[in-house]
C-alpha cells in the first residue's frame, strides 16, 4: 500500500540572505548558505529557497555551488538528508521508518526507501546490520575546510587508469579505517613512514622514485572497522624481502586517480570528496581492492604544498 504523507506544519525557515559582489566573498557565501541548508534539512526547502539566500540569480548560483562543492544543490540536500536519516535509524533503532521519512521531507515511505537504497545500496530496515556500508557511502557536511581544499587541494575529475600487475615491499600496521570517525591513521601513518625510511635502502630491487601507501581491506570492500596500512616501494620482483618486511601484489584493475595537495591531516577532505561527492555522481562504483596513495621523491610530510595521488579501484555501474 502506498502511503502519502502530507506535512501540515513545519518550523519556519531560518533566513541568512547574504550579498556577494566579489570572487573573494564566494567561499564565505557558500559556507553560510550551507549552514542555512544544514539548519533547514528537516524543513521543506529546495533549490529556490537556497538560491534566494544569495545575491545571484538562481541559474548563476547553482553553477557557483556546483563549481565549488562538486555537487548540485539538490544532490547535496538529498545526500545530507539521507545521511542524517541513516544516522537517526542507527542511533534510534526503535524509531519508525515512516517517522524518519517524514522528518527527512519525503512524501512517502516508499519514496524514502527507494532513495535510501539508491544512495546506500541497502534498505532503511537493513541499516543497523550494514553500518560499514553506510559509512562508505554517506555524505558528510561540507565545511569551510572542504571548500578551501576543493578550491586548490584536489583535482575534481580523476584520471582513469588501467593498472597492470605490480609488486611492492614494505612495512604494515593496523589502524582504524580512514572512513571512520577515529582518524588514528593521521598519527600512525607518518610514524610508519619514518620507520620505513630508515630501512628502505635494504630493498635492493626497489624501483626508485616513488613511495606507495596502501589501505588494505582484507575483504576487498573497505567495509572493515580496522584496515592494514602498508608503507612501501615498488619492486621489480619479490625474490628478496628484507627481514621484518612484507610483500604486496597489486592486481590489474581500473583505478580513479586524484591529484591531492596538502598536509596529511587534510587527507580526510580528499576522501570525503571522492566517496561522498565524486563517486555517487560518476558512472562508476568502487571495485574490490585497495585504496592507495602515491608520493613522489620530493614529497615532504611537513610541507603543505607537497602533492600526492590518491587512487581507488573502480568499475562501471
Amino acid at each position: 500500500m502506498r502511503v502519502i504523507l502530507v506535512i501540515l506544519t513545519h518550523s519556519p525557515l531560518r533566513r541568512c540572505k547574504i550579498s556577494s559582489k566579489t570572487m573573494k566573498d564566494r567561499l564565505a557565501l557558500l559556507s553560510n548558505i550551507i549552514e542555512f541548508i544544514e539548519t533547514n534539512l528537516q524543513n521543506p526547502i529546495g533549490i529556490p529557497e537556497v538560491c534566494e539566500q544569495s545575491s545571484y540569480s538562481a541559474w548563476e548560483f547553482q553553477r557557483i555551488f556546483r563549481a565549488h562543492v562538486g555537487d548540485s544543490i539538490g544532490g547535496y540536500i538529498r545526500g545530507r538528508r539521507l545521511t542524517n536519516a541513516a544516522e537517526d535509524l542507527i542511533n534510534h533503532p526503535d524509531k519508525r521508518i515512516l517517522d524518519v521519512a517524514i522528518e527527512s521531507q519525503f512524501n512517502s515511505q516508499e519514496a524514502f526507501a527507494r532513495a535510501f537504497k539508491t544512495n546506500f545500496g541497502i534498505t532503511p530496515s537493513e541499516i543497523k546490520s550494514n553500518i560499514a556500508q553506510f559509512r562508505l557511502r554517506k555524505k558528510n557536511r561540507i565545511g569551510l575546510d572542504n571548500l578551501l581544499h576543493l578550491k586548490a587541494g584536489i583535482t575534481r575529475e580523476p584520471q582513469i587508469v588501467e593498472e597492470q600487475l605490480r609488486h611492492f615491499i614494505g612495512f604494515e600496521t593496523k589502524m582504524h579505517s580512514h572512513l571512520d570517525e577515529d582518524k588514528d591513521y593521521l598519527q600512525l601513518a607518518p610514524q610508519m613512514w619514518m620507520a620505513f625510511d630508515q630501512r628502505r635502502k635494504e630493498i635492493s630491487n626497489r624501483v626508485k622514485g616513488k613511495s606507495f601507501g596502501f589501505a588494505i581491506s582484507e575483504e576487498g570492500n573497505m567495509l572493515e572497522d580496522t584496515l592494514t596500512y602498508f608503507a612501501s616501494v615498488e619492486v621489480s620482483c619479490l625474490d628478496q624481502i628484507p627481514a621484518g618486511m612484507k610483500a604486496l601484489t597489486l592486481k590489474p584493475r581500473l583505478y580513479a586517480m586524484f591529484e591531492n595537495v596538502g598536509h596529511p591531516h587534510k587527507s580526510h577532505l580528499t576522501i570525503d570528496y571522492i566517496y561522498g561527492v565524486w563517486l555517487p555522481n560518476s558512472d562508476f562504483v568502487r571495485d574490490e581492492g585497495h585504496d592507495y596513495e602515491v608520493f613522489g621523491q620530493d614529497y615532504v610530510l611537513s610541507n603543505p604544498e607537497s602533492a600526492s595521488t590518491y587512487c581507488l579501484p573502480i568499475k562501471s555501474k
